[in-house]
C-alpha cells in the first residue's frame, strides 16, 4: 500500500529509495548489481529484463524481482554520425520516436524554435543530439 506520493529528483541519483546513491551515473560504463525490486504499475518477466546492454539472472515471482543485473553500455563518440540537419522522417523504424505524444510534444512550435536555436551550427547530428541533451 502506498501511503504518500513523492516526487523523485532523478538528476542526482540513478534511482530512489536505495541504500546507495550514484551521483554521476552517466559516467558508468559497466555495473553489476544485486537487487530486490518490486515495481508498481509494471508487470515484468525475467525475459523482459534482458535487453540490449542489460543481462538479468534471477527470479520474478508475483512481480517481485530478485537477482543480479549486469549492465554494460558502450559510449558512442559520434563516429559516422548523420549529417546535420538530419531528416529521419522517411525512416520507418524511427517513426514511432518522432511522433508527438502527451509527454513528448515534438510538434510544439515553441519547442521546435528553441531546438533550432540550440542546434544552429552543429557540424553533425551527434553534436546536435549532445546540444539538445544539455
Amino acid at each position: 500500500m502506498v501511503k504518500k506520493i513523492e516526487a523523485a529528483n532523478l538528476d542526482k541519483s540513478i534511482s530512489t529509495k536505495t541504500n546507495v546513491s550514484i551521483a554521476d551515473f552517466q559516467s558508468i560504463s559497466y555495473m553489476k548489481v544485486k537487487a530486490t525490486i518490486e515495481p508498481t504499475g509494471l508487470w515484468v518477466t525475467p525475459g523482459s529484463l534482458n535487453i540490449a546492454g542489460q543481462k538479468f539472472e534471477g527470479t520474478v515471482k508475483e512481480n517481485l524481482i530478485e537477482g543480479i543485473f549486469e549492465i554494460e553500455h558502450k559510449k558512442y563518440d559520434g563516429t559516422d554520425a548523420s549529417p546535420f540537419p538530419a531528416d529521419f522522417n522517411d525512416v520507418d523504424s524511427l517513426k514511432k520516436y518522432l511522433e508527438p505524444e502527451a509527454f513528448c510534444e515534438s510538434d510544439d512550435r515553441v519547442l521546435i524554435k528553441k531546438a533550432q536555436e540550440l542546434t544552429e551550427g552543429s557540424k553533425d547530428s551527434w553534436e546536435e543530439a549532445k546540444r539538445l541533451s544539455k
